[in-house]
């Protein structure tokens, strides 16, 4: 199956784009896990604070489904979240 260079090329080729897509879906992943409550800590780090805020605000329409790209939707939308995680009750908490 790999014998002939061509399919050398075409699995090689697959496997850099495969990299970079997973390293894009890991960090959106990642900034999704900041608007729980059990990532909202995470933010707390000053490293993590530094990329994860702006972003949030940057790509806050696909982490929130919002209808527009715009700051201030990215920031309402993060607030927001806060709120109800503030208003939520954990079992045992």
């Amino acid at each position: 199956m790999f014998e002939s260079e061509k399919n050398q090329r075409r699995v090689g080729r697959f496997a850099w784009v495969m990299a970079w897509v997973g390293l894009v879906v890991g960090q959106m992943h990642a900034l999704s896990r900041f608007a729980t409550a059990a990532g909202k800590e995470d933010l707390e780090l000053p490293l993590t604070a530094v990329w994860a805020e702006p972003a949030t605000d940057l790509l806050a329409p696909l982490l929130t489904w919002a209808g527009y790209w715009s700051r201030a939707a990215a920031s309402r939308a993060r607030h927001g979240v806060s709120r109800v995680q503030d208003r939520s009750v954990l079992p045992g908490a």
